[in-house]
């Protein structure tokens, strides 16, 4: 991969990289007047922008010029250049010192990955760890890698690797306990177990520890392990995403217990759910990782209150659904059953079925709530993603530093 020219931002040679644009290209930008006008706009921003990085290159530190061929591959990569995006990494590639060329890998494998190479893309992270051991970011990077290609027990294999590896690395461990899931809840649960005896003050692994709990309906334990996320590893904005799941799931509980019968909405849900110390300890901390945080993040310049305030709009509007589709599938009963409904069984069955309902109600309405927290959650973020998202996914958990 590493062998090929020394070319870097080649203005003349724009126009001839269609041919190899990544899935994330923009529907439609070259289709109507209007989309045609922004195509301009984005062109006018990209020539400014490859001026920017080019008079970086002339005056950058040589131990630091890695880094310039790095954004601009990204920009590149951005706009559906996937040829220049590889021709800046040999760049980056042959100036980067030994002990960073791991990161850089890691790119590399996200371009070929992006552009559909899945195969090269896991030779090349195959070849970041051999060389680099010592860096779990790569281990990580390889179990993402399966995540979003949606193998998971290829994930799972590699997380068991990764883990004899780094074992005191919450952030695989956290990892670990995603991808156990599809070995059943008891398997995850263990793991979760074995991840507190390795890193017991790891806000990710916590977080895995309360969606484990949603999903079972153990409300009081959820909060205590989300508070233990948050106090542990403030800065891992997935603990407040599934703190405002907690949230909005006690609200939507609250308003169902008062009048089954409401109909459901995102702003009542918000508006019961009093989450406003809850945002203000999210901005005081300031998260900046997080694959579930980061989806919730739209534009660059997205102010903390701006994703955490998304993402309540966002899960208030899936529980919504969710809770609507349910209601829509409990009444849809078989012909026979209704009939038999209509003609009743006298009053003895119909007290004894008011009775059984009256029992079975607050069980029928914890089901809903586990419902509303699919153990896939987490992966709907990674996997079947397309275009933007799936460019925001592969390269959007790992910022330039």
């Amino acid at each position: 991969w590493e062998e090929g020219d020394d070319e870097d931002w080649d203005e003349d040679n724009e126009d001839g990289d269609g041919d190899e644009e990544g899935e994330g290209e923009k529907d439609g930008k070259d289709g109507g007047e209007g989309k045609g006008s922004q195509k301009r706009v984005f062109e006018d921003c990209l020539k400014l922008t490859r001026q920017a990085y080019a008079e970086s290159v002339r005056h950058c530190p040589s131990n630091l010029l890695w880094k310039v061929w790095l954004a601009g591959a990204r920009t590149e990569i951005n706009f559906g250049h996937i040829s220049i995006g590889r021709r800046l990494l040999r760049r980056a590639l042959k100036e980067v010192p030994q002990k960073m060329r791991a990161f850089v890998l890691m790119e590399v494998a996200r371009l070929e990955e992006y552009a559909g190479k899945i195969s090269l893309a896991r030779q090349i992270l195959a070849k970041a760890r051999e060389e680099s051991v010592h860096e779990w970011k790569v281990f990580l990077e390889s179990i993402l890698l399966e995540v979003r290609c949606g193998e998971l027990q290829a994930a799972l294999k590699q997380a068991t690797e990764a883990l004899r590896a780094h074992s005191a690395t919450g952030r695989l461990w956290a990892a670990m306990i995603q991808v156990s899931h599809i070995e059943g809840e008891c398997v995850q649960e263990k793991v979760f177990r074995m991840a507190l005896n390795e890193v017991p003050k790891s806000g990710e692994v916590w977080c895995e520890g309360a969606r484990i709990c949603l999903r079972r309906g153990q409300w009081s334990d959820a909060k205590e392990y989300l508070n233990f996320a948050v106090r542990f590893t403030p800065q891992y904005g997935d603990s407040f995403i599934e703190f405002l799941r907690f949230e909005l799931l006690q609200a939507r509980r609250s308003i169902l217990s008062e009048n089954s019968t409401t109909i459901l909405t995102p702003e009542l849900l918000i508006e019961k759910a009093d989450v406003s110390s809850l945002e203000q300890l999210c901005l005081n901390v300031d998260p900046n990782y997080g694959a579930m945080w980061l989806s919730c993040k739209v534009h660059p310049l997205d102010s903390t209150r701006d994703i955490f305030r998304r993402g309540a709009r966002r899960l208030a509007r899936d529980i919504c659904n969710i809770s609507a589709e349910k209601t829509q599938n409990n009444q849809k009963t078989p012909e026979g059953e209704s009939k038999e409904k209509e003609e009743g069984k006298g009053e003895e069955g119909e007290r004894e079925k008011q009775g059984e309902e009256e029992r079975d109600e607050g069980l029928e309405r914890m089901l809903d709530d586990r419902d509303c927290c699919s153990p896939l959650s987490l992966n709907s973020v990674y996997m079947k993603l397309k275009g933007e998202d799936r460019r925001r996914a592969i390269f959007g958990s790992d910022s330039i530093k």
